[in-house]
């Protein structure tokens, strides 16, 4: 599926419709999916972080953009 992601300076307001023309109840994320690439980004994408904040900032940033695509009405569930 493609997804539309809106990009917005403030961030994307998830109270208004799904662009996607799709709406979800629930998102359930596997937060050891999220947390590894994010302390070992390949070599690709970003350096790795060098602080521990960095990898936190990583770890939000990765997590506001999921939920932004998805918009969850309900429930975000974060399995570690």
């Amino acid at each position: 599926m493609n997804a539309i992601e809106e990009k917005g300076g403030e961030g994307v307001d998830t109270a208004l419709p799904n662009p996607n023309g799709l709406e979800f109840d629930n998102l359930y994320l596997d937060m050891n999916g999220i947390i590894h690439p994010c302390f070992h980004p390949d070599e690709h994408h970003a350096s790795p972080p060098t602080t521990n904040q960095d990898v936190f900032d990583n770890i939000y940033d990765y997590i506001d953009r999921l939920f932004g695509i998805v918009r969850p009405r309900k429930l975000l569930y974060m399995a570690i």
